[in-house]
């Protein structure tokens, strides 16, 4: 057998110390972030169009296309646009991706005569596009999102953690986004050919209106979540539904500012954080994050260098767990107490706090503000729990924000006592339907269990999609967002109602 027919040549790509895959070479194979590429790696250090392989006279060559970081063979910088020999075990750096090599063909030496320069066969990058004009001289006419659906893509996707990413979101033509920092949407995807809706926060800030950013943590049972991490890819399409929700220093102006962030609760404080830096706000603002582990810190490396370039804004990262070795970390320890509160804040009662993060965290540092004596009133909170689902749906892990139970009080509360075994009327108006329920169903469930078409998102009482008015009766709900005009005018939110007597509603 000939030595061509047992030659064997691949690289092994790895992230970290992580093997992602083993390709087979070909001819010749390109290398970067655009959608033909024959290797596509997604890391913002590199380019579009990044390198090549080549092979010419039984020899592997690779090459640089002029990108905008270059590529390191053997840890050193090779030439743009010059084939550079590669040799079994080189190594090959682009941008956090190793590429290892095991090829059979005859050592060169990098000095040797360059090949023929094979011209990459693959669609050139777009030219300049016309919004360059618009952001310099007409970014007036560039429309601008404020308020309903819209279809987006996905231009980017940055890895923020080993189980966090961000994924950057633009028009498919150019579009602005207006929304208040702080604040959420809802996209819908669909999964297995059913269409699933999720809500999550803008990470990003309106200052920067050219592209949305939604930070998401892949969690145990989180089905969006984990579909977003494991097939979401750039140049997809998403659609999104917003924005909502009151979580905002907009809606609480202060000029003393105490933001506390526990795990991806710090997605709506970094929308916030950001606005502040850049506008320049004059805003003395102090940012207390809370991680198990170092590797969990999101966003730490901007966190340092916002910290660093603005003396009106002071980071401080504790981790709850202790960590040995390479990872050690050397900063604060344990959890936000009453003692740590004080002392990275002594003037605390001077401040609005905006806390997001796991219930039993806010619950927590609630109980050690009341301890220092915090006006509560001055006290603005959003948690990440699981929502309601409908009867039949698989439950899982809901990465959706809910406002504090304090925040809205139900239309109509009924006494806790209320007998659940007890039988009400539903009547839906518009459809016609009139069903009998014991009450431990949402309006909602009730309403899809029996044909009755009534919008919603994020089935926690946040988002306001499924908004309708109660003509008669009342119903018992937990969380929700409706504002006091809103109650005043009879409407609730059937995601989170429950009927505690005969109800008539528009649906």
């Amino acid at each position: 057998m000939s030595s061509e027919r047992n030659e064997q040549n691949i690289v092994i790509v790895s992230r970290g110390n992580e093997v992602i895959e083993t390709i087979t070479l070909g001819g010749h194979m390109i290398i970067g972030r655009a959608a033909g590429a024959d290797i596509q790696l997604e890391d913002t250090a590199l380019s579009r169009i990044h390198a090549m392989f080549q092979k010419d006279a039984g020899r592997w060559f690779l090459v640089d296309l002029n990108s905008l970081n270059g590529t390191l063979l053997n840890g050193r910088k090779i030439a743009p646009m010059q084939p550079t020999a590669v040799n079994s075990g080189d190594i090959a750096e682009l941008g956090e991706y190793i590429l290892r090599f095991q090829i059979e063909s005859q050592p060169v030496a990098p000095d040797q005569t360059r090949p023929r320069f094979v011209t990459p066969d693959i669609e050139p990058p777009p030219s300049a596009s016309p919004l360059l004009e618009n952001l310099v001289e007409r970014h007036h006419e560039i429309p601008l999102w404020t308020q309903g659906d819209i279809q987006l893509k996905i231009a980017d996707i940055i890895d923020e953690t080993d189980d966090v990413k961000t994924f950057r979101l633009v028009g498919l033509s150019p579009v602005l986004f207006s929304f208040k920092p702080g604040q959420f949407v809802t996209i819908k995807v669909n999964i297995n050919g059913t269409d699933v809706r999720r809500s999550y926060t803008i990470s990003s800030s309106p200052s920067r209106p050219h592209c949305l950013e939604m930070t998401i943590k892949r969690t145990p049972q989180g089905l969006v979540s984990n579909w977003m991490h494991d097939h979401v890819k750039l140049g997809d399409h998403l659609a999104v539904h917003g924005p909502s929700g009151l979580f905002s220093c907009f809606n609480y102006p202060s000029q003393k500012i105490l933001f506390i962030g526990a795990g991806s609760g710090i997605t709506p404080v970094m929308s916030m954080l950001r606005w502040i830096v850049d506008t320049a706000a004059d805003v003395d603002a102090r940012l207390l994050v809370s991680a198990k582990s170092p590797r969990e810190i999101i966003f730490k490396n901007e966190l340092d260098w916002m910290s660093s370039r603005h003396s009106g804004i002071r980071v401080g990262i504790t981790c709850t767990s202790r960590v040995t070795g390479a990872d050690a970390w050397t900063g604060l320890t344990g959890r936000c107490d009453e003692k740590m509160l004080k002392l990275f804040t002594p003037d605390i009662l001077e401040r609005h706090i905006f806390m997001c993060g796991p219930s039993p965290f806010m619950e927590a540092v609630k109980e050690n503000l009341k301890l220092l004596g915090f006006n509560l009133a001055h006290l603005h909170t959003e948690s990440f729990g699981e929502g309601r689902v409908a009867k039949g749906e698989k439950v899982d892990a809901r990465d959706v924000p809910k406002p504090p139970i304090s925040a809205v009080q139900p239309v109509e509360s009924a006494p806790a006592e209320t007998p659940k075994a007890a039988s009400f009327q539903v009547n839906f108006i518009k459809s016609g339907k009139s069903i009998s329920t014991a009450g431990d169903a949402t309006l909602l469930e009730l309403a899809e269990a029996n044909g009755v078409e009534i919008e919603y998102a994020c089935r926690s009482g946040v988002c306001g999609t499924c908004k309708s008015k109660l003509n008669k009766g009342k119903v018992e709900m937990s969380e929700n967002e409706l504002s006091d005009e809103e109650k005043a005018d009879g409407y609730i939110y059937p995601c989170v109602a429950h009927p505690v007597s005969d109800v008539e509603i528009e649906a």
